[in-house]
């Protein structure tokens, strides 16, 4: 289970934004893709990124799907 754990850990992202530093996401492989949720991201078209292995950086918002609250972001 550790494992598991351990492997899970080292996709999930930190999501910054100009109103919180408090969000997160999950890198998505086979896509290339983050996934987070939509009131993460909401009326901002690029946010900051860092996760395990990954330095800070700015990535693009590229869909929004309000009714579900879900985003992907590029990488």
């Amino acid at each position: 289970m550790e494992q598991l754990l351990q492997k899970i850990r080292a996709n999930i992202v930190q999501i910054a934004t100009s109103y919180s530093k408090e969000g997160t996401g999950f890198y998505w492989k086979k896509y290339d893709l983050i996934v987070t949720n939509e009131h993460i991201v909401r009326d901002h078209q690029e946010v900051i990124i860092e996760a395990q292995g990954v330095a800070r950086q700015m990535v693009k918002v590229l869909f929004i799907d309000q009714k579900n609250d879900i985003a992907f972001l590029a990488t």
